[in-house]
């Protein structure tokens, strides 16, 4: 009888979040689209991005209709903003960006598949909007979250379950594949990457030694993520000597977020045959051309390390075995998620800036819908 009657409850919840859901169509939302390119420093709302309302359109045949809960920022996403030849392609001009994000379905269209009940939520890759239609291509690269009782929030798969976490799994573990005693260093590591990249490896028995830019930061290193060492390069004078005593037996796993002068102090306490993964050079990441390092070819040469630039895409096949494993870790208590968040869509911009400021402790995430 009391399942019957949970059940029953459910089912009215569902109708009724159907009717509110419903009532959006028609009315005005806002859009962000990307008004013009920014080849150095950071970008404006008004210069590069400007905020548009919109009409909430029905879905047609074969179309979905969605709610935008959440959105990411990523560091990756300040070379879309500029006019020049990446991984990613760049932003389209006059057209919103795209990037991702949790969704609620608001209604299907006639024909869409049945799996897209309104009120399921989904995680992948979404406009800059408050409410997206999608069609069957965009559909397909979407992914259904779990709708059962969990201690996992949606957003969670923005960061830990997410694209950052992704990152730090394969880039650790197959990159640098570290062994149990070995020393570990991460730079940028209060970030959504890095806080990951340093669980991960204590997990698998490494000294773990991180660079971050506040006394916060470095406090959430050691007491949350338990690193073992955690370093403000804001406040260090001398970064080579810090890390030098940090990791007296030298560095053999560099997971490398940052670039510039503070992975320069780490690359001359690399030890012999030392793997490194070139995750990101945010340092750079403003600057109109980039800055290249021939002064350590030598360094390479002599000891043989083995450098590897990485993107996440390159184990999409993979992501089942991420899932898995991060699950297991998160759920037993292992690993620690930490988000920050911004409120509103029209704050995405200066969400941006702030995370490639680093105001953010792991993972900078947008809530759009409360």
């Amino acid at each position: 009888v009391v399942e019957r009657q949970v059940e029953e409850q459910q089912q009215r919840n569902q109708i009724e979040m159907a009717a509110t859901l419903n009532e959006a169509i028609g009315k005005t939302h806002k859009v962000v689209l990307f008004k013009a390119y920014c080849p150095e420093g950071l970008p404006q709302l008004g210069e590069n991005f400007e905020v548009v309302e919109r009409q909430v359109e029905a879905p047609k045949a074969g179309e979905v209709l969605f709610e935008v809960m959440a959105l990411s920022v990523d560091p990756y996403m300040r070379a879309r903003m500029k006019n020049i030849k990446s991984y990613a392609p760049g932003f389209s001009l006059g057209e919103s960006p795209q990037g991702a994000g949790v969704l609620r379905v608001v209604q299907a269209g006639e024909g869409a598949d049945e799996r897209f009940a309104s009120g399921k939520l989904f995680a992948g890759f979404t406009s800059w909007s408050e409410y997206v239609l999608m069609g069957k291509d965009a559909l397909a690269g979407l992914s259904a979250l779990p709708t059962d009782e969990t201690t996992l929030s949606p957003l969670n798969f923005l960061s830990g379950l997410g694209m950052p976490s992704m990152t730090a799994y394969f880039g650790l573990l197959r990159v640098c594949a570290p062994k149990e005693g070995e020393t570990v260093l991460v730079t940028g590591a209060a970030g959504a990457v890095g806080s990951m990249v340093g669980q991960i490896a204590r997990l698998h028995g490494c000294r773990v030694i991180g660079t971050a830019g506040t006394d916060e930061k470095c406090d959430f290193l050691r007491t949350e993520c338990g690193f073992d060492v955690a370093i403000n390069y804001k406040t260090t004078e001398d970064m080579s000597a810090a890390i030098a005593a940090a990791a007296p037996n030298g560095i053999d796993c560099f997971f490398d977020n940052v670039g510039g002068p503070i992975a320069d102090a780490v690359w001359t306490h690399l030890n012999l045959f030392a793997r490194v993964a070139q995750c990101g050079a945010i340092a750079g990441y403003n600057a109109a051309t980039p800055s290249m390092r021939p002064d350590r070819d030598w360094i390479v040469i002599t000891k043989r390390i083995k450098l590897q630039g990485i993107l996440v895409t390159d184990w999409q096949e993979e992501k089942g075995e991420f899932l898995g494993a991060m699950s297991k870790w998160i759920a037993a208590g292992k690993i620690r998620i930490r988000e920050t968040h911004r409120h509103g869509l029209e704050n995405i911009i200066d969400a941006f800036n702030d995370m490639m400021n680093g105001e953010n402790i792991g993972k900078m995430i947008v809530v759009v819908k409360e």
